[in-house]
């Protein structure tokens, strides 16, 4: 196996929990040790890396099912050293698990299959008939959004209402988001672009993203597509539209089941720890700053979060922003609870992508700490890769060419049409102008004219009478004509210091791929490999689309 397969290998088990649920195709292709390759592990693998895997179509998936017997082997191997039961890859799983289980309550709070009817097509299709041109104050809490209306109220201009209190960087100044289309926004904000008078203030209107208030500016007519042309796009639109509606929701009503609300003052207390540099003591670590029916979010869990370089960060300086990001990380810990009441863990779709994940990483760790024993590539290793790839390094010594450059673009490609039938650019010039002349030139590599140097990688995959152009230059338009060169293959005691380097990282890789199947291959000799070649036969390649499911 080289280590290109290798690694396109444990490219497709990170990606195999998108693959979908697993069927029911549970015989083996393989057995090795206690271990087996199924039908259905081998379709969800090979399924859109089948180009990984060139060749016939019994060579292509004998090379697969090679790779997963390897995959297999390391997994018994790493079974055996304890790699299993180690805290980090113990760690890793619960995260997979957590994730895994909140995707899949995502995906059952808004479902795949919400319907979508004629009349709410048509609805959205006249709604984007216009642009609105409009301004915003966005805040994140109510009471910001009541203070900035206050303002309004009192006579400042919207400008600065907006510039005080909008997040730099998220708005335009004075709050100028430009025009928008209705149906780009979440609702409330797409009724009141339809309807609110020109000139006016609308709102506040609450969003799941925070609270607006609103100043429509001017509305145009917009010229689009007839309606059964952009039917697609409308119905997934309109669908991801209902989809967010439902899923905030939802999200809302087990927020209110569980009774979550944050600590009075915590958010504070989050400002004092990231701008102040407060050091909890043991008892502030076990205050709470969010709690909810079974649990709570507390400093201890907050110090956690802040320590760990995946997390996000809450900014340290702005109140509202603090107050959300708690709520965030509390919402996420009330939906695992959730998910765990609904046992979700038991989900086919949700074992099964956590076991691929998890087995992922400890065939990468496993084949981290096997390679380390591997040893550096030696010099006989980076001239065997040399010898594999100098083909490609082709280094060019020189090239004889003619060229000319027109300012006429209708005379460029006149005379370029001649070049196929004549024998040098001068005969092809005087077809067309008996007054033109070609310039010749003996370019000698490496150059120093930027011109030519430019040209390098060009002149070395052309041959000798092979034509290029017209190109445009900066006076006109350049046609070329290559007549003869000399390139030799570079020697590998001259190789440039980065092609070099190049062959050693190569080199490393391969000398590791190659020890790492030899311990593959001692653990498939122990444990002992059965096939079942018919099985593997019957299993067509490349494979069909998959059959979507409606969930």
């Amino acid at each position: 196996m080289t280590h290109t397969s290798l690694r396109a290998l444990f490219a497709a088990l990170a990606l195999v929990a998108l693959a979908g649920c697993s069927s029911s195709l549970e015989q083996p292709v393989a057995e090795i040790g206690d271990r087996s390759v199924t039908v259905d592990d081998f379709v969800r693998i090979a399924r859109g890396n089948e180009q990984q895997y060139p060749g016939d179509a019994a060579a292509a998936k004998d090379s697969l099912l090679r790779d997963l017997l390897i995959r297999e082997a390391m997994l018994i191997a790493a079974k055996s050293q304890g790699y299993f039961d180690h805290p980090t890859a113990l760690q890793f799983r619960r995260s997979v698990e957590n994730e895994a289980m909140q995707r899949e309550l995502r995906d059952m709070l808004a479902p795949v299959d919400v319907g979508v009817s004629e009349a709410e097509l048509r609805e959205m299709h006249r709604w984007r008939s216009h642009k609105v041109h409009v301004k915003v104050v966005y805040t994140l809490d109510e009471p910001s959004i009541h203070a900035a209306a206050y303002q309004l109220a009192q006579g400042e201009p919207f400008e600065s209402v907006a510039d005080r209190w909008n997040f730099p960087g998220v708005v335009g100044p004075g709050g100028d988001v430009g025009w928008a289309t209705p149906g780009q926004l979440m609702q409330p904000l797409d009724n009141a672009l339809l309807q609110q008078p020109l000139g006016g203030i609308a709102g506040p209107f609450r969003t799941s993203q925070g609270w607006f208030l609103l100043h429509v500016l001017d509305r145009q007519p917009q010229e689009q597509m007839p309606f059964e042309l952009q039917r697609p796009g409308l119905e997934q639109l309109v669908r991801q539209r209902k989809q967010r509606e439902v899923f905030t929701r939802e999200v809302e009503a087990i927020k209110r089941g569980y009774a979550m609300q944050p600590v009075f003052a915590s958010t504070q207390r989050v400002y004092q720890i990231l701008r102040d540099g407060l050091q909890p003591t043991e008892e502030v670590l076990r205050e709470a700053l969010v709690t909810w029916r079974g649990g709570q979010y507390t400093v201890a869990d907050l110090m956690q979060d802040l320590n760990d370089p995946a997390s996000d960060k809450p900014p340290a300086s702005m109140m509202p922003a603090i107050e959300v990001w708690l709520e965030t990380r509390a919402l996420s810990r009330v939906l695992q609870s959730e998910a765990e009441r609904r046992h979700l863990m038991d989900a086919p779709r949700v074992r099964r992508e956590v076991q691929d994940q998890f087995h992922n990483h400890i065939t990468q760790s496993i084949y981290a700490d096997i390679t380390g024993s591997a040893g550096p590539a030696t010099e006989a290793d980076v001239r065997a890769i040399w010898e594999h790839m100098k083909e490609q390094y082709i280094r060019l010594e020189h090239a004889d060419i003619e060229w000319i450059e027109l300012a006429d673009s209708a005379l460029a490609s006149s005379i370029a049409k001649h070049g196929g039938h004549a024998a040098s650019m001068q005969e092809a010039l005087t077809m067309n102008d008996a007054s033109l002349t070609a310039n010749a030139e003996h370019v000698r590599f490496p150059t120093q004219d930027a011109r030519w140097a430019a040209l390098e990688a060009m002149f070395i995959r052309m041959q000798p009478g092979e034509w290029s152009g017209p190109e445009r230059v900066a006076d006109g338009w350049r046609l070329l004509r290559m007549t003869s060169k000399q390139q030799v293959a570079q020697d590998f005691e001259k190789l440039p210091p980065p092609l070099r380097e190049n062959l050693v990282r190569a080199a490393d890789e391969l000398r590791r791929d190659r020890y790492f199947v030899a311990f593959a291959d001692s653990v498939q000799q122990a444990v002992g490999v059965k096939r079942f070649p018919k099985r593997l036969a019957s299993i067509p390649w490349p494979l069909p689309p998959p059959i979507k499911s409606i969930r």
